[in-house]
């Protein structure tokens, strides 16, 4: 009877108490773990020159983090942390406002992907109109002024580098200065205002935004009441300029100063995110990933030393890690300084497939064995598994605890299977050098050894050599069976076929273990279709960005891929993924209106496996319209008549005004034929003393009609 050692590799022969007979047997192991950002831990680094400040911020940069700090008095700074050297660098120290305007209150940074990282540099509340807008060279370290922001700024801004149009978008303003959204140009060095939340009055302490590698860009709006708990959560879609409310951050409450959010392409479906100190201003120790396919949040391993008190995006990327650093005053734990590594936990997928066939109960056998692991190594992960083998005469459980350090650290594992335990160490694939097991145990009948010598080599070229040493010195018949396992990248065992001798043998067997053909990797679709609603007859463009896991991807969005886009009334294309991920074709809605659904399709291929995704497009007959009435300066009635989906003013457009007022000593009801200018603005100038106004457009052909109603 053989036991398997499943981490050893070895398949150790035990003296059976039974006659040799003809056996066929079958085993089967399969291990499976979740994968991909399941959790972990904070791994404190070198900690800053300063503590935090009245205007300070965090970003990420390549391979590199940079962290600016002004304060109400003194110096400001602007520091650069290399996490090769684990070391920070002063790149410039000014007493403001020169050469750089004072940070302060609100400031943001953002990375243009390529040489500049542009800010926002905030106001305090006192501030009436401060609008400083600069950008920092990396390659030349120094500073420059661009346009300032077409509204005034406060500790409600954050600033996002969108990738879906190559510029930036900002919310700007406070509870005290209101808040707008813009967009930057920097090719133009241009703003323009966009559409705000119109749930959304302001924003303040910790407000945050981030782009997500396609069309929408997601914000918190932070702590615009100081006395009650706020958690509010929204995205925004870039093509048609529209917002909607998302799952709340669980951030008790409420989140507050140092509230941040950041994406990576690394990890695609989610959004990190810290929550800040809460309405009660008490320090802030949440950290939490949102899932972007599923509208969910979920805790995450707590932060070390606590963020608030000052506002300012706390958490970056760079070097392929996200950091975050505390940036408060010193009176707090870990005296406001203190810099962080989050480490992600190991997920470990492993498939492990033996047949073991014997066809003959003389001392020739054939062993036939294919192992498939896959294994993604990380600096420290703890993983419990178990196996069971199933035999025609008993059932055994081996229950396996792996335990790792850093990347340079030798695993330790041990194996325990019917009171034998067993112990290896073995150095990860990557690190040169060479690792041997050796183990020797009594047979039953406690006479006769048994002893095992394993030596494992590490070579370049993702290849080991294995060398299994067996030394029998008893003489008894037994079946030796040898199942290597290595901890390697998708590793394959080859056959191994083995002479057995009756009398004392010392045996030398090499098993070179090769690379894997790559499994194929996992795909999502995100597929948007405008303007909503279609229109019979009218244009339609179908966009999405497909968003995946393997070589073929970049930054987390997938290039050069072939996505079918088919519509319920009989439209069918192929478009092909762009450097972005994105896709895009325009045809005609139907001539008939109506709710009809609409697919984006990927067909697996040899990298990707295949994925779908549909929504549901309206067609109506008529483009639905919008109009505002307002009585402006007591004396005039006035507003606008739009496109509801465009926004887009309608002129010369017929509107009717009924205005309910006081004549004399009597009311009256009376309707005013109005038209609208070439702006889409229409107008009546009313003295009388009125109670109930509505503004009508009837529609025409094209557009349909809308009313609104003012009273007092």
């Amino acid at each position: 009877m053989a036991v398997l050692d499943l981490f050893r590799g070895i398949c150790r022969p035990k003296i059976s108490r039974f006659p040799p007979l003809v056996m066929c047997l079958l085993f089967l192991a399969l291990l499976s773990m979740s994968s991909a950002a399941q959790g972990g831990l904070w791994v404190v680094k070198a900690s800053t020159p300063n503590t935090g400040g009245f205007g300070e911020a965090v970003a990420g940069a390549g391979d590199y983090i940079y962290v600016i700090r002004g304060y109400s008095t003194g110096v400001c700074q602007f520091w650069k942390y290399s996490p090769a050297g684990n070391s920070w660098t002063t790149l410039l120290e000014w007493s403001p406002d020169s050469p750089v305007p004072r940070p302060k209150s609100g400031t943001s940074l953002a990375w243009d992907h390529g040489n500049y990282i542009y800010a926002l540099l905030g106001s305090a509340y006192a501030d009436s109109d401060r609008r400083y807008f600069h950008r920092y060279s990396i390659t030349s370290n120094s500073w420059e002024g661009l346009t300032s922001t077409p509204h005034a700024q406060g500790a409600g801004d954050a600033l996002a580098w969108s990738g879906y149009d190559s510029s930036f978008y900002a919310m700007i303003g406070s509870n005290v200065h209101g808040t707008g959204l813009a967009q930057y140009s920097p090719s133009a060095n241009t703003w323009q205002m966009l559409p705000f939340n119109p749930t959304w009055s302001v924003t303040d302490d910790g407000a945050s935004l981030v782009w997500t590698g396609g069309e929408y860009l997601y914000a918190l709006r932070g702590e615009w009441e100081e006395t009650t708990p706020h958690n509010d959560f929204a995205r925004y879609h870039i093509p048609t300029r529209t917002w909607e409310t998302k799952a709340a951050i669980p951030v008790g409450n409420g989140v507050g100063d140092g509230a941040s959010l950041l994406w990576v392409g690394e990890y695609p479906d989610y959004i990190f995110a810290l929550g800040g100190n809460d309405v009660l201003e008490n320090p802030g120790y949440g950290f939490y990933r949102y899932s972007i396919s599923s509208d969910s949040w979920t805790s995450l391993e707590q932060i070390p030393y606590p963020v608030g008190y000052y506002v300012g995006s706390r958490l970056g990327f760079a070097g392929g890690q996200v950091y975050y650093w505390q940036g408060a005053p010193s009176t707090w734990s870990g005296g406001g300084t203190k810099f962080c590594m989050f480490q992600f936990s190991t997920t470990l997928t492993t498939t492990i497939t033996t047949t073991i066939t014997t066809t003959t109960t003389t001392t020739s056998s054939t062993l036939t064995s294919h192992i498939s692991t896959s294994i993604f190594a990380s600096q420290r992960s703890t993983t419990t598994t178990t196996v069971t083998a199933t035999m025609p005469t008993y059932t055994q459980t081996t229950t396996s605890t792996l335990f790792s350090g850093s990347i340079s650290t030798t695993y330790t594992m041990t194996t325990t299977l019917f009171s034998t335990s067993t112990i290896l160490s073995t150095t990860i694939l990557g690190t040169s050098g060479t690792s041997t097991s050796a183990t020797t145990e009594l047979s039953k009948t406690g006479t006769t050894t048994l002893s095992e010598t394993i030596t494992s080599i590490t070579t370049s070229g993702n290849t080991v050599y294995v060398n299994i040493t067996v030394r029998h010195t008893f003489i008894e018949q037994f079946l030796e069976k040898i199942v290597s396992t290595v901890l390697q990248w998708f590793s394959e065992l080859s056959r191994i076929f083995q002479n057995l001798f009756v009398t004392a043998t010392v045996k030398e067997t090499v098993v070179k273990i090769e690379l894997l053909s790559a499994d194929r990797g996992t795909c999502r679709i995100e597929l948007n279709a405008s303007p909503k609603p279609g229109y019979v007859g009218k244009p339609v463009n179908i966009s999405g960005v497909m968003y995946g896991s393997w070589h073929c991807v970049r930054d987390g969005m997938v290039v050069g891929k072939p996505v079918t886009i088919t519509a319920d009334w009989g439209f069918s294309t192929i478009a092909v993924t762009d450097y972005y991920g994105r896709f895009s074709v325009t045809t005609n809605c139907p001539s008939t209106a109506g709710t009809y659904p609409i697919t984006a399709t990927f067909y697996e291929d040899q990298d990707l496996r295949g994925n779908s995704t549909s929504i549901l497009y309206v067609v109506t007959s008529k483009i639905p319209t919008s109009i505002t009435i307002s009585y402006i300066a007591n004396r005039e009635f006035g507003g606008y008549l739009r496109r509801a989906d465009t926004g887009a003013y309608l002129a010369y457009r017929p509107v009717k005004l009924t205005v309910t007022y006081l004549s004399g000593t009597t009311w009256r009801t009376d309707t005013f034929d109005l038209q609208t200018r070439q702006d889409g603005y229409y107008s009546l100038e009313f003295l009388f003393y009125w109670n109930q106004a509505t503004i009508v457009f009837e529609g025409d052909e094209t557009y349909a009609s809308s009313q609104a109603t003012i009273t007092r």
